[in-house]
């Protein structure tokens, strides 16, 4: 089995990111070579909500990315990195005990070179969540078999080798579109899987405060215009609390 590097980028996170670190601390660890947090200039305490993991986690790492964005402090964390796999969360994520898994079985076949999945939310009214459902079901059964790739950075598992092998991640991508710029380009020396079957639990907090459908439209007008023009239509975004 491959070892893997978990990635989390934080902002800001002290309110969510001890709920992931504490999903991750009830996962097997011989295969988790590492999870590493790339602080990106927080001014709360997300710093010491991590630090309280160490006695439990000896496998975590706290780094800094004052160049200020998430591409920035992911791009950060991929030099950093040793795994075979390198896995991406968002800090306000959670994980089941059986996503590691999951994620094992398909790297192990050494035919695919990414795999993503939904990012479903449990803190939104249930006839959003239900869309949500819907949203995903069609991209999965439909689009991204059409397209060749699809990701969710938040949820989003790369061989490290492959990721190399494409030139890492373009940090000119600030926010909308990079997960359908990088597995684009993956999707160019190896196979990218979207799966149901690979998903993770999120705050939405981010629908909430932009309203679903435009939310949506945002992400799917990004994602068409990365297919397309190789380019996201949206330039910068708003952090969220």
């Amino acid at each position: 089995m491959p070892n893997v590097s978990i990635v989390i980028p934080a902002y800001n996170e002290e309110k969510y990111i001890g709920r992931l670190l504490a999903s991750l601390n009830k996962l097997p660890t011989e295969n988790i070579l590492e999870i590493i947090v790339v602080d990106n200039g927080s001014t709360d305490k997300t710093r010491e909500v991590v630090a309280g993991f160490f006695a439990t986690q000896k496998n975590l790492r706290l780094i800094n990315e004052p160049r200020k964005g998430v591409a920035w402090a992911r791009s950060r964390a991929t030099q950093e990195a040793r795994g075979e796999i390198i896995a991406f969360l968002d800090a306000d994520t959670y994980v089941s005990s059986r996503w590691l898994s999951k994620l094992l079985k398909v790297f192990s076949s050494g035919k695919i070179v990414c795999l993503s999945g939904p990012t479903y939310f449990d803190d939104i009214p249930k006839r959003q969540r239900t869309v949500v459902r819907i949203y995903w079901f069609f991209a999965s059964v439909f689009v991204a078999p059409i397209t060749g790739f699809m990701g969710i950075f938040g949820n989003l598992s790369v061989r490290a080798s492959s990721l190399q092998k494409i030139g890492g991640i373009d940090t000119s991508v600030e926010f909308y579109g990079d997960d359908t710029n990088v597995t684009r380009r993956l999707s160019k020396v190896g196979k990218v899987l979207f799966t149901q079957r690979f998903s993770v639990y999120a705050s939405g907090r981010r629908l909430s405060q932009e309203g679903l459908i435009h939310t949506a439209w945002r992400y799917a007008l990004n994602f068409f215009s990365e297919v397309l023009l190789h380019k996201p239509i949206t330039k910068g975004y708003t952090e969220v609390r």
